[in-house]
Parts: C-alpha cells; structure tokens; sequence
C-alpha cells in the first residue's frame, strides 16, 4: 500500500519491483491524476480515495510505503497502530517525511499538522507500537527556495 499516494511518483518507481499495489489517497483531484497514468504504471493497481485516520481497511498488505504524507496526520500514533494492524506478519514499512522545521516547507501550512519531525520521537512512537528492525537515515534533501529541507526514510517490520 502506497499511503498519500498522490500523483502516483513513488509508487511508479517500484511498480517494476512488486505484483501490485493499493494507493491510499483522500484527494480526488490526486487520484484522478493517477487514474490518468493507469496505463503506465507496471504493476496491477487499485485506487482507494479514503481517509486512513477515520477509516480501515479489510486488507492486509505486505509493505507499507508513504513519502511527504505524514506531516499531515495529526495522531502520529494513531497512524502508526493503523500500519501495524494492516501489515500481515513480517510486513515492513518504510516511511519518508521531513526533519523537523521551522514551517517555511509549504507556503501554505492547510492540512499540516507537523513541521517535519524529530527522527528520535519518530522512531519511538513507531518502537512504541511494535515495529521491530527500525532504521532511519537521511534520504534526500529537498531543495526550495526558501530553504534545504532533509527528508529522513524510516524502515521497520511488523
């Protein structure tokens, strides 16, 4: 499951990689570009518009990926419990979102609850609900022009 999925640029990029994929998103105009790009991507994919934090799934899945998406959730461990309940035995996870900042990231904050996050506390709400094997590390920096923000990649298992 691919959670925030938006336009699809993550999921498209490990398409090759996997038999299929479900993206989460509660965007349909996001969704709708995704639709667009059905035919492109490479591996079977369903398109969910649903809002993770107030509803659930009846489907247990493998991994768990999201980029960008969580600074947006408000109940982090909320969040959290929901993968662990979604993942089958051994699922992993692997989550990238931003260092903690100081709010210049989106020029509009609607819809964010966090500016990015502190790795330790990250990494102890995800220790807290169970994952086990966790690991973060920096993944990228975002270049903008108001700044160089890190993005850190989380990764653990059920």
């Amino acid at each position: 499951m691919d959670f925030g999925s938006g336009t699809g640029l993550l999921l498209s990029q490990i398409a090759t990689h996997v038999g299929e994929i479900t993206a989460v998103d509660i965007s349909a105009s996001m969704n709708g570009v995704l639709q667009s790009k059905m035919n492109a991507i490479d591996c079977k994919l369903q398109i969910l518009e649903l809002d993770l934090t107030k509803e659930t799934l009846n489907t247990k899945f493998d991994s768990i990926i999201s980029s960008m998406t969580i600074h947006h959730i408000e109940n982090l461990q909320e969040i959290f419990k929901k993968f662990y309940s979604l993942l089958n035995d051994n699922g992993t996870i692997a989550i990238a979102d931003l260092d903690k900042e100081d709010g210049s990231f989106h020029t509009e904050d609607t819809g964010v609850f966090h500016y990015g996050f502190d790795r330790n506390e990250f990494l102890s709400i995800a220790e807290n609900t169970g994952f086990r094997h966790l690991k973060i590390q920096t993944a990228s920096i975002m270049d903008k022009p108001t700044g160089n923000y890190p993005v850190f990649l989380l990764t653990g298992e059920k």
